[in-house]
């Protein structure tokens, strides 16, 4: 069972990067940037996939909220964006929704 909890957390990671990568792209349009979110972006399903064979259909896509915290974590430490009061709020009511979810599985 540890396996898919790997995979899963491994979609969530992948993607997170996948989008940071992405807004680095964003800001300088080196086309390296792009290669590397897209290869990012390609992992994702496939580790779902993983995922999903053991693991509950609600369980898997309600996490994928999870990678929104992730990414504002990621942003902040990597690309130097400042967080706000609401981007606390909205993670903070993201992983109350995700125990809230999983307490009732």
């Amino acid at each position: 069972m540890l396996i898919y909890w790997l995979a899963l957390s491994v979609s969530y990671i992948v993607t997170a990067i996948g989008q940071v990568i992405y807004k680095m792209y964003a800001h300088t349009k080196n086309p390296w940037h792009f290669f590397w979110a897209v290869a990012f972006f390609i992992i994702a399903p496939f580790t779902s996939y993983i995922a999903l064979q053991k693991l509950s259909v609600g369980m898997v896509f309600i996490g994928a909220a999870f990678s929104q915290v992730l990414i504002l974590i990621m942003s902040k430490y990597t690309l130097k964006e400042t967080l706000t009061k609401d981007h606390f709020i909205s993670m903070t009511l993201i992983l109350l929704g995700l125990f809230a979810f999983a307490l009732g599985q």
